[in-house]
């Protein structure tokens, strides 16, 4: 269930999510994605040589009695 569920990670680099998503399989943690495009609708800058990779914002969730552990692996990444 959602609710049950921490965050442990934020990012705007799919490189870095990669990398997060495999120390945590690696681990045998289970994980949720939610992903949320924030580039303005319509916006030039975007269009027109913005920084692409920084568009989407990149979450990991996992479950509540898994948060510490995941924390911990994360941060030796």
């Amino acid at each position: 269930m959602l609710f049950d569920k921490r965050e442990v990670f934020v990012s705007y680099s799919e490189r870095d999510l990669y990398q997060m998503q495999h120390a945590l399989e690696q681990a045998g943690i289970d994980y949720v994605i939610r992903q949320k495009d924030i580039r303005p609708h319509g916006g030039a800058r975007m269009r027109w040589g913005g920084n692409q990779d920084a568009a989407i914002e990149y979450r990991i969730l996992v479950d509540e009695k898994d948060e510490e552990q995941a924390r911990h692996v994360i941060g030796r990444c």
